[in-house]
């Protein structure tokens, strides 16, 4: 009986082991764990999706999150010869829905976020420390908001995660790079599904590659026959190109070099051996053109440069007086970037001027900048002291609309806005992801003009979103300078867009088409080029040949 006993335990163990690690019974488990999170949820979501109507119990969330932040830490700041918390600045702000964080986050830094290019409530997120002493494994957490509190799917790497990004042409593929160098290539579809372990599906070799810590990766469409390639950077001095045709292999693009910047130190005067490299920070493509690419470095120094010159620089700028944190391209405007650093800056450039068109002191080091997808003049920052600073250029080019502490006691190190809704998601250092709904006037989109039918006149062509924006960022460029803001100018900047469109637009299309004629007459510069020295070096190897031959000839005679 004993024995008959012990064998339907052992029987039930295994059949319920088997039960409770079915694939089915965790599916129907988290769609009632979705079920019950959205039924908590709900009035956020509505705000979420910019519902109208929508409110948090009859409080703004705003108003919420400055109540926590008055409450007292720990220890009372009175106690501790502290001052009280000052109350949040008046005029827009930035509304608390919730943070994305569970017990596997704890203690650790959000080093980058991503939304995936077709679900746009998917977003990846990675934990790595950034500091050298502090290191240990990484993690790749895949977040929705159908559940706010844990997360859809979890990966865990050997080292820190740094950097990740989704594939445009295939949306279920996600690059990353690590802290010790590694680039690795997953599929979220099949990881999602748990078929893969955790493991990726392509993962570049232990002896190729990066030798130091990988910065960003970005995926590239070369258009054609090419496709997409993964770009990244280190701060092993390279810009490597990476191919998935036989396993994960790469080449150098640029191996970066040192230039000297007089703002981070003006009193030196040449470089060592040691120091030729320069480690590479952050990089971006502009949105029209795939061949030039900028790459930020820890020198402070961006320097411009060309997929198809590999030995020197198309041009370099002293940019920052600290590392250059990160460079983002317009999404509207090709000519125009912005860029980040410890310096406590953020930067607004014009490709074509030697020169910073605007700068913005921030107070703190500044760890990221983002732009609005909705604008071209809109964009936010992220300081070390837990500050989100907000600016639209169009209403304000001095100052930013808002500047709120969202997080205690932390730093803030990523930030990134939702394509489709009016959100954006900062993380800090110890592992929490905010989301935070814009302020209407933080959102505002600007409306196309419906043209008038003339008589006797063609039919007019509408313009798109991409020129309105267009012809935003050109009027701020044509009015950039360092004058004090006139009284009432912040106002007036919403105001005249219609007064001014109409020209612009006319002058911006026309400059378009001007820059579209001279990248063709630089391409074809170029291949002419390309096809000049190589018949150059072809004659050069033919009469060397030549040469040779009549010399052994004469040796034969002689003989």
């Amino acid at each position: 009986w004993g024995e008959g006993k012990e064998g339907r335990d052992v029987m039930v163990a295994r059949e319920s082991a088997r039960v409770l690690s079915s694939r089915s019974l965790l599916l129907s488990l988290r769609t009632v764990e979705r079920a019950i999170q959205q039924n908590a949820y709900h009035s956020k979501h509505r705000l979420y999706r910019a519902v109208p109507g929508a409110d948090v119990d009859g409080k703004s969330a705003a108003d919420k999150m400055a109540d926590e932040l008055k409450e007292e830490d720990d220890v009372p700041a009175a106690a501790a010869g502290m001052k009280s918390p000052k109350a949040l600045p008046t005029g827009e702000r930035l509304e608390r829905l919730w943070s994305y964080h569970c017990d596997l986050t704890v203690g650790r830094n959000v080093s980058c976020m991503v939304w995936n290019k077709v679900n746009q409530d998917l977003l990846a997120v990675s934990y790595g420390q950034f500091e050298f002493t502090d290191q240990r494994d990484g993690l790749i957490l895949f977040w929705s908001m159908k559940n706010p509190e844990y997360p859809e799917c979890v990966l865990r790497t050997p080292a820190g995660v740094t950097t990740l990004d989704f594939s445009e042409a295939h949306p279920n593929l996600l690059a990353a790079g690590l802290y010790n160098g590694s680039v690795a290539i997953y599929d979220v579809r099949k990881a999602m599904a748990g078929e893969t372990d955790g493991k990726p599906a392509l993962a570049s070799a232990s002896l190729s590659g990066h030798t130091d810590a990988v910065w960003q990766v970005k995926w590239v469409d070369k258009g054609g026959d090419r496709g997409e390639r993964l770009v990244t950077i280190s701060t092993d001095g390279r810009v490597a190109e990476w191919s998935m045709k036989k396993g994960l292999t790469c080449n150098d693009l640029m191996v970066l070099k040192r230039v000297r910047n007089p703002l981070a130190a003006p009193e030196e005067k040449g470089d060592g051996v040691i120091s030729r490299v320069a480690a590479g920070l952050c990089i971006d493509f502009p949105s029209s053109d795939t061949n030039t690419y900028f790459a930020g470095t820890e020198d402070g120094v961006i320097n411009k440069c060309s997929v198809s010159y590999s030995e020197q620089y198309l041009d370099s700028v002293t940019a920052h007086a600290a590392p250059v944190n990160r460079v983002r391209c317009s999404p509207y405007v090709p000519e125009v970037c912005l860029s980040c650093s410890a310096d406590w800056t953020v930067k607004l450039w014009d490709h074509n001027l030697p020169s910073a068109v605007m700068s913005f002191d921030l107070g703190n080091a500044v760890g990221d900048v983002a732009w609005a997808p909705y604008s071209s003049t809109v964009f936010a920052a992220v300081t070390s002291n837990g500050k989100v600073h907000a600016f639209d250029l169009n209403e304000n080019k001095h100052e930013q609309l808002c500047e709120q502490k969202v997080v205690k006691r932390a730093k803030l190190t990523h930030v990134v806005f939702n394509r489709r809704d009016p959100i954006v998601l900062v993380g800090d250092d110890r592992g929490g992801v905010n989301s935070l709904k814009l302020s209407p006037n933080l959102r505002k989109v600007t409306p196309i003009p419906i043209p008038e039918k003339k008589k006797g006149e063609p039919e007019p062509v509408p313009a798109t979103r991409a020129d309105i924006e267009c012809a935003k960022m050109d009027k701020l460029l044509a009015s950039a300078d360092t004058k004090p803001p006139a009284e009432g100018a912040g106002a007036a900047g919403g105001a005249a867009v219609g007064d001014f469109l109409g020209e612009v637009l006319h002058r911006y299309r026309a400059q378009r088409q001007f820059r579209r004629n001279k990248r063709a007459w630089q391409a074809t510069l170029t291949r002419e080029a390309r096809v000049q020295s190589a018949l150059l070096e072809y004659g050069e190897k033919v009469a060397g040949k030549a040469h040779f031959v009549e010399e052994e000839g004469a040796a034969g005679g002689a003989g």
